[in-house]
């Protein structure tokens, strides 16, 4: 049988990568480097994220192949990428969505004020995510789940 899993930043993907890096056997597998799990020519996995609407459609309707995707829960994703990406930031500082808030000058002052380091309410960053012209096309770690592997057919359904 063949299986197809759909990845999501914030779902465990991490943990997803290294399960699927075992079974096929990779000696890296328990590796935490962000490197060896995350960037594709390391990974050692097939990525189906990046292939047409039209290939994805095959694999999804081919009798052969079992499809499974991790979804979970919005808010806790959503706190959980804040946490990661801003307040500890991880990989990447992703605080800077907290610009877009209309409650953020009465807050903090200008923008162009802020530190690097500077780490905002939540509630304040939320805000300015939502608010962002680049909504919902954000960063993957905050983009709605079914953004990814073409979901949005399968909502309602």
């Amino acid at each position: 049988q063949k299986v197809a899993f759909c990845v999501m930043e914030k779902n465990s993907c991490s943990m997803f990568k290294q399960i699927f890096k075992r079974i096929r056997g990779k000696s890296d597998y328990l590796s935490t480097d962000y490197t060896k799990i995350h960037y594709l020519p390391y990974r050692g996995l097939q990525d189906i994220s990046f292939l047409s609407i039209e290939k994805l459609n095959s694999i999804m309707n081919d009798d052969d192949f079992y499809f499974s995707a991790f979804i979970r829960d919005p808010l806790e994703r959503l706190v959980s990428g804040y946490i990661d990406k801003c307040d500890k930031k991880r990989g990447v500082n992703l605080c800077d969505y907290a610009r877009w808030s209309p409650r953020f000058e009465p807050e903090y002052g200008k923008w162009s004020n802020v530190k690097a380091s500077f780490t905002p309410k939540f509630d304040i960053w939320a805000d300015g995510l939502f608010n962002c012209p680049c909504w919902p096309e954000t960063d993957w770690h905050f983009a709605p789940q079914f953004n990814f592997c073409n979901l949005y057919q399968y909502v309602d359904k």
